[in-house]
């Protein structure tokens, strides 16, 4: 599919989906100079998204996307890679730990919002009724 099309699956905007190309994050295949992507790519583009909205940076993104191609690759590590392997590994499981303690506070602020919504629902019931 063509970089229009994609960019209305994604809803990345085109401009965006450039960038990722030149900052080599997500790297279309090219036919006739036109960007082209795959349903590989659009799964790709759609774990970026996630990855954002959980303030992941691009750095830490594409340093995801590495590690995990390092792992496919894992016949064809060297010194030099398993270096930058664990790099990537270290900020992953910082990430991870992050992300584990922005779930106990959303399960602490869920906890009082359901408090509020019966403690507001108990005073309308009881002032109406």
């Amino acid at each position: 599919m063509d970089i229009g099309e994609f960019s209305k699956i994604t809803a990345i905007a085109i401009d965006t989906l450039r960038y990722y190309d030149k900052i080599k994050l997500l790297i279309p295949a090219k036919v006739n100079s036109r960007r082209m992507y795959t349903e590989e790519d659009v799964e790709k583009a759609l774990i970026i998204i996630k990855l954002k909205k959980l303030n992941f940076s691009l750095d830490e993104i594409k340093a995801f996307f590495e590690l995990e191609k390092n792992i496919e690759q894992s016949e064809e590590i060297n010194d030099e890679s398993v270096k930058e392997i664990e790099v990537c590994l270290k900020m992953i499981e910082l990430k991870y730990k992050d992300i584990e303690r922005q779930e106990e506070e959303l399960r602490i602020v869920k906890t009082a919002l359901n408090k509020m919504i019966i403690k507001t629902n108990s005073l309308i019931k009881n002032r109406c009724c």
